[in-house]
């Protein structure tokens, strides 16, 4: 009898010891593991995908705001703005002036040796400059003109629903 019970015990020990063994080989202990390289970084892609999803969310909420906000016409005042147009309508006369100039250098280059092809990088270079030059200044006077767009629109726009909500309140006290 005591030899029975003393192999089942013996047996049950084996099997005990034996099982948390089979279960690491087997890879179900994976509390203890470190992550493998594949892992993080698909942990890192992940999470960079939702906090993109999350800021694309906040941009469109922010974009229907100011919908709301300002019912579509801002948009519509830029298009329509003379000032603007004619900025642009110079701009690119400019830039046709540019592109012509580019073009007889590029033409001329074909043809030339290698003296004046010295004479011609110069040429481009400057041209280049030119270029660069007439892109501030586009980019100054359209910055500019936003900006009294905006002075103009927010002081036009705005104030009058304000002014009519403070008449109708009446005076504070």
């Amino acid at each position: 009898m005591n030899s029975i019970r003393n192999g089942i015990l013996t047996g049950a020990l084996g099997v005990a010891l034996l099982l948390p063994g089979a279960a690491l080989a087997q890879g179900r202990d994976t509390a203890n593991q470190k992550p493998t390289p594949e892992q993080i970084r698909e942990q890192v892609r992940q999470r960079l995908q939702d906090i993109l999803e999350k800021n694309k969310e906040r941009r469109e909420q922010r974009r229907e705001q100011i919908k709301e906000r300002l019912g579509g016409r801002v948009g519509e005042v830029l298009r329509n703005d003379d000032e603007l147009k004619a900025l642009r309508k110079e701009f690119a006369e400019a830039r046709d002036e540019i592109l012509e100039g580019l073009k007889d250098l590029r033409a001329a280059w074909k043809d030339a040796s290698e003296g004046d092809r010295a004479d011609l990088r110069k040429q481009f270079a400057e041209l280049r400059q030119e270029w660069l030059e007439a892109q501030k200044e586009h980019a100054a006077e359209v910055r500019a003109r936003l900006h009294e767009l905006k002075e103009e629109f927010k002081n036009r726009e705005f104030s009058k629903p304000v002014e009519a909500g403070a008449q109708e309140a009446g005076p504070r006290g």
